[in-house]
């Protein structure tokens, strides 16, 4: 299932729950403690993190590991998305602050950017996007 086929409540509804989930991570805290601390249900938010990572390998194109059998192409022809990874090194540093000073989107990416985001690191994400 394609994230863009889904109706735009639930894809806020998913935006929603991977900004939970990075704040999460982010804060350093055990999931438990920081959950009880923003009144989260433990149980959602690993049903959320279950939810996003099931949609995540449906958008991975499936990998032939140089099986000997040979499986019939469907009738009906299939587009595959060529994913690709650009590493980029990220300075290590604390956040000033919770909320990104801005927020960038593309039809399937989003960028946080932070106040004390430098030139350099933002050029390497500009870079790594338009390679996309």
């Amino acid at each position: 299932m394609d994230i863009s086929s889904l109706t735009p409540a639930k894809q806020v509804r998913i935006q929603y729950w991977l900004d939970v989930i990075h704040q999460c991570r982010a804060s350093g805290m055990t999931n438990k403690q920081w959950c009880e601390q923003h009144n989260i249900s433990l149980k959602c938010y690993y049903y959320w993190i279950s939810k996003i990572r099931k949609l995540a390998l449906e958008e991975l194109p499936r990998k032939d590991y140089g099986r000997d059998t040979q499986i019939a192409a469907p009738a009906t022809s299939v587009t595959t998305h060529q994913i690709g990874f650009t590493e980029i090194s990220i300075p290590d540093f604390k956040h000033s602050s919770h909320s990104p000073a801005a927020v960038l989107y593309t039809d399937k990416l989003k960028i946080e950017l932070f106040e004390n985001t430098s030139g350099d690191l933002l050029r390497e994400i500009i870079k790594a996007v338009q390679s996309c």
